[in-house]
């Protein structure tokens, strides 16, 4: 366990050399990497000799190409590629490094809005690593729901808004109303410009601690991957503020990580509340007991909760 990082810093740096695209184009040696790359040779081959061993690469004589495996999340070819995701990762590293420091201060180790507008570059490798990631985790997120009928979601915290392209894919009459910062749904917006079911998708900008949500009616309110950035008092008043834009009898869909009662598990879930802690005073992975209680408290009926397979995600789903 002290040294399972030694596995996540061989990652990252590959990452951050650029390492896989390039292998993803043709096989080449340490040499012609180093060459490439502009690095040192002895110290880039005990790299790429342990991204063998880690089963990412695959050496041949004295070349090195990506595994089959690694190829389809590794490859920028690859419509299922995590680089974005991974790039985005890679700055969460550091941090990690000081979880002791934030402890003992019980502040975050770093500005806490930096990835939300404050520092442009560090917001976009966001929307991009989380619009790469949000392209896998969609396979289970929407083949988990069910949107026969519906004509209308708000997707509110939209981020990159990934998932609801994939919706308005599968389904043909929706139309959906993305919601996020301003920074942020511009880069959504330049993400998906091309793709033909924008003609259904809208765009709004705003702040939802402080702005008011896009105009409703709605028959679904999608609030995916963003409620564990507020504490439950920030939580209730944006749960609030969600049911007064739905119809009579909407639903709202929350999906995120989510933490059983005893706040234990799952692990990732667990972990993942550190690295909240890590950037976002106000940051809370919600436990489903508590959760629903508050839905329950405003006017909603919970009528679903479960994990969604193949994803860390959880789903809860309650109707006014």
């Amino acid at each position: 366990m002290a040294s399972s990082y030694w596995e996540s810093a061989a990652l990252n740096a590959a990452v951050d050399l650029n390492i896989f695209p390039l292998l993803s184009e043709s096989p080449l040696s340490a040499a012609q990497l180093s060459e490439q790359l502009n690095v040192d040779l002895t110290r880039l081959t005990s790299l790429l000799n342990a991204l063998v061993g880690m089963e990412l690469l695959k050496r041949d004589a004295d070349a090195y190409r990506l595994t089959a495996e690694a190829d389809a999340y590794l490859n920028p070819a690859s419509e299922e590629n995590l680089l974005g995701a991974l790039q985005f990762n890679k700055d969460l590293y550091a941090l990690w490094g000081s979880l002791s420091d934030s402890i003992k201060r019980g502040e975050p180790v770093i500005e806490a809005q930096g990835h939300l507008g404050s520092d442009p570059e560090q917001a976009l490798r966001f929307v991009q690593g989380m619009h790469s990631r949000a392209g896998i985790m969609a396979r289970g997120i929407v083949e988990a729901l069910n949107l026969d009928g519906v004509s209308s979601v708000l997707d509110v915290a939209a981020g990159p808004a990934t998932f609801s392209v994939k919706l308005l894919e599968k389904y043909p009459e929706l139309r959906s109303t993305v919601f996020d910062l301003p920074f942020i749904a511009e880069a959504a917006q330049k993400i998906h410009q091309e793709n033909p079911v924008c003609d259904r998708l809208t765009f709004a900008h705003g702040d939802y601690n402080s702005d008011a949500l896009p105009e409703g009616p709605f028959e679904v309110a999608f609030y995916c991957g963003a409620i564990h950035q507020e504490h439950p008092e920030s939580a209730r008043e944006i749960l609030k503020k969600i049911k007064t834009v739905l119809s009579h009898k909407g639903r709202l869909i929350l999906v995120d990580l989510f933490l059983e009662d005893c706040r234990t598990e799952p692990l990732y879930s667990a972990f993942f509340d550190i690295n909240m802690q890590l950037m976002r005073p106000s940051s809370h992975v919600h436990s489903y007991g508590p959760l629903s209680e508050l839905l329950n408290e405003l006017g909603f009926s919970v009528t679903r909760r479960e994990h969604i397979e193949f994803t860390p995600y959880g789903l809860v789903e309650a109707q006014v």
